[in-house]
Order: C-alpha cells, then sequence, then structure tokens
C-alpha cells in the first residue's frame, strides 16, 4: 500500500512551511528516517524524514512553495507498485482509501523517536563523525542548531566524559618525542583524526612563536674610552705591513 507525506504540525502555532529543497527525486529509493525535503516554517528550518521504506511515486509539491500543515507533499509506494497521482482531497482516512495516511500523530510519533536538527547542523555533524545522540539541542522541542554543533567539537560539558582524541600512531609518536599535547591541535583528517601533517604545522608554528619572543640583545653604542681604543686598533690594523 502506498504511503502519502503530509507536512506535519511541529508546533502548536505552527500553520504551513516552505519547501526550500527536495533531497530526493521522483523514482527514487528511499529508507525509513531518510530526510526528503528542507523544510522552513516561521519559527525553525528543519528536515522532513521518510516514514516508511519505499519507491518516491509522486512528488506533489515543488520547491519554492509554500503549503499548510496537512498538504501531502509526496507518495511512497512500494517496489514494482504503480500508483495514480491523488488528489489533496481524495485521501481520507476510509477503509477503501488506496493510501496509507501518514497522520501527524505519525509525524509527532516518529519525529520524537529520532533527534531533530537542521539541515546546516546535520550536515555539520555528519561531516565532523558527531552522532546526532550525542548532542543536546537549544532549538524549540530540543532541536539541534549549527551552535549546538560547534559546542560539542569545542569539547565536552562540565560533568562529560572528554572524548577520546583520535590520532594516527606516527602522528602520536611525533607528538610524544616532541612533548605536544594532541588536545591542543585540530585534526584535519576523517572524522578529525590528527594527521602527521598536523602535528609538523604545530610544531612548526609553535618554533615561530618561541623565535618571535627571543630577548633582543642590547646595542650599546662605542664613545668615550671604549671609542678611542677602537679608533686605535683601526687604525693599527689598517697601518700593518701586508
Amino acid at each position: 500500500m502506498a504511503t502519502v507525506v503530509k507536512l506535519p504540525q511541529w508546533g502548536m502555532n505552527m500553520e504551513s512551511g516552505l519547501l526550500v529543497k527536495w533531497l530526493i527525486s521522483e523514482g527514487d529509493s528511499v529508507d525509513k528516517g531518510q530526510p526528503l525535503v528542507e523544510i522552513e516554517t516561521a519559527k525553525i528550518n528543519s528536515e522532513l524524514e521518510s516514514p516508511e521504506s519505499g519507491i518516491i511515486a509522486h512528488i506533489m509539491v515543488p520547491e519554492g512553495e509554500t503549503v499548510d500543515v496537512g498538504t501531502i507533499v509526496a507518495v511512497i509506494s512500494a517496489p514494482g507498485e504503480t500508483v495514480p497521482r491523488p488528489q489533496q482531497e481524495e485521501v481520507k482516512a476510509s477503509k477503501r482509501s488506496p493510501y496509507r495516511n501518514y497522520s501527524d500523530q505519525d509525524s509527532k510519533t516518529h519525529n520524537t523517536s529520532r533527534k531533530q536538527a537542521t539541515p546546516v547542523a546535520r550536515k555539520m555533524a555528519k561531516a565532523a563523525g558527531i552522532p546526532l545522540e550525542n548532542i543536546n539541542g537549544s532549538g524549540p522541542s530540543g532541536r539541534i542548531t549549527e551552535e549546538d554543533v560547534r559546542l560539542a567539537l569545542r569539547g565536552p560539558k562540565v560533568g562529560q566524559e572528554k572524548p577520546k582524541v583520535q590520532i594516527v600512531p606516527k602522528a602520536r609518536q611525533i607528538a610524544k618525542l616532541n612533548s605536544i599535547d594532541t588536545d591542543l591541535i585540530e585534526g584535519t583528517g576523517p572524522a578529525g583524526r590528527i594527521t602527521v601533517a598536523d602535528i609538523e604545522s604545530f610544531i612548526k608554528v609553535r618554533a615561530n612563536q618561541q623565535a618571535s619572543v627571543l630577548p633582543v640583545k642590547e646595542i650599546i653604542p662605542i664613545q668615550g674610552i671604549r671609542k678611542a681604543i677602537s679608533d686605535k686598533m683601526m687604525l693599527g690594523a689598517s697601518s700593518a705591513p701586508v
């Protein structure tokens, strides 16, 4: 049975949403929980996730349109199933309907079982290798924002165990030989892993910093008796036979 995906109500005052960008196309296979479309409302930006695994049979609303809560935005069919394009008013909660209705209640149950995050925050967390389950959201209804991900990248909060720094073996050896605290280094490898290049770059920067703070030698001008002695020595050196 095909499933209709409606725009859910993510808050009591939410009445509509703007479909910013579709993340899938008609005919694509999707998994349950996979983001389908980026939605912008008056208060939040989020992603509407697929309630079921299947095939995107129909995209009902194009990008850039604002629709009311409860509007059908997509239809998901089973593999090999052919379903007609529905009209918005023909999907009813009846036994004869060929569609399974993805209701607002289903949406609430589905969304509360997964961490909600803004599209930017989700991408940042994925690039950094941080599971959303490990981030505390400060947005509406606990939604994870970009700032929440940045805080997670900076380090653990009070009372939380500090995550172990990931570092390649050779880089760890070089850091140990040079007495380098790896907590001070931001890794550029996959998932923030510290590489040999990161250690070498840190050593170079530290050397430049140390060189810039070396004490400047005092220059004492030659005058008085010192100047007289210097002049005689220079005269003697210039007049000595070769």
